[in-house]
């Protein structure tokens, strides 16, 4: 794409966000618009089969390292943070977290974002927290590769 091309689009793109926010959210406060753009680690589609309706589902991959398990970018900027604090609908049922409790071992957790928001440093997400505490492991069964597969399988079927 040529860069005067490319900044035609995201002129465009600006402008329209504007619009949208101002024209349709400021007036329908159950419309929420993201600012980012990546939305998932891993993006899944269902096509129309068998009377099921067409989805997209969001997967977003973590793995426990000693010091920090972060969500988003620095400061509390980024896609994760954001569906942390507004919690579109949409995605309460078609956004998961595969969290992989140690980089050695193929063991996982398979939860919601409002699970997560539970065990976020400092109970939110800011320029200072932007964290997953590790205590989300605790008293909860880590699946084995194939009891996370049956789980998302599972999940993609029947939401």
């Amino acid at each position: 794409m040529g860069m005067r091309r490319q900044r035609s689009e995201q002129k465009l793109e600006e402008r329209l966000r504007k619009l949208i926010k101002s024209e349709v959210i400021e007036k329908h406060r159950h419309v929420s618009i993201l600012d980012s753009k990546a939305l998932a680690d891993i993006i899944i589609c269902r096509n129309k089969c068998n009377g099921e309706k067409p989805a997209i589902f969001f997967l977003e991959l973590k793995v426990k390292k000693q010091h920090r398990m972060g969500i988003g970018g620095a400061k509390g900027k980024g896609i994760q943070p954001e569906i942390v604090q507004k919690n579109p609908q949409y995605l309460g049922s078609h956004f998961r977290w595969v969290i992989r409790s140690d980089e050695r071992k193929r063991e996982f957790l398979f939860v919601s974002t409002r699970t997560v928001k539970k065990y976020l440093m400092g109970g939110s997400v800011d320029k200072k927290h932007n964290n997953i505490q590790h205590a989300i492991f605790d008293g909860r069964k880590k699946l084995s590769e194939k009891q996370l597969l049956a789980k998302i399988r599972a999940w993609l079927l029947n939401t």
